[in-house]
């Protein structure tokens, strides 16, 4: 099995995983930590799916990707956006290890989707024989910058 755990700088609700209700700005800085342990090696079978809505408007739009965890990238198209996109991977296999890692990155200025957006999912994390080892819930909200008229 593996366990995660997210803190965030500024998180108003934590759990046992971590931060679970954040919110912040456009422009603005995040920063936390990340304390991860995978306590059984993955190997080259690993795999994730991922089963996602995308909503902008009324409907939601189904977003599902099926990788692998190491040994090659990751090739999708987002839907919305139809942009091709390329995760680069590590090699495998994935050892059994923990790590504790600080970040602090810059969110973009300007909204990229200038959308309201609701992103809603789960990402399973499956062994080489296929044995469900993770499952990340995903629940994002962005909202329409709000214009300025003069």
């Amino acid at each position: 099995m593996a366990e995660l755990k997210v803190d965030i700088d500024g998180c108003k609700k934590t759990d046992k995983y971590g931060c679970s209700d954040f919110s912040t700005e456009w422009g603005k800085n995040l920063s936390g930590s990340v304390h991860a342990v995978l306590k059984n090696d993955l190997g080259k079978g690993s795999h994730f799916i991922a089963s996602m809505h995308i909503k902008t408007g009324i409907f939601p739009i189904p977003f599902n990707l099926q990788c692998k965890l190491c040994g090659e990238p990751c090739k999708f198209k987002v839907p919305i956006l139809d942009k091709e996109m390329e995760i680069k991977l590590p090699a495998c296999p994935l050892k059994a290890s923990s790590a504790d890692k600080k970040f602090n990155v810059k969110i973009p200025t300007n909204d990229p989707i200038p959308l309201k957006l609701a992103v809603d999912g789960v990402i399973n994390v499956y062994n080489e024989a296929g044995k469900e080892v993770a499952a990340v819930h995903v629940n994002v909200r962005t909202s329409k910058p709000s214009s300025v008229l003069y």
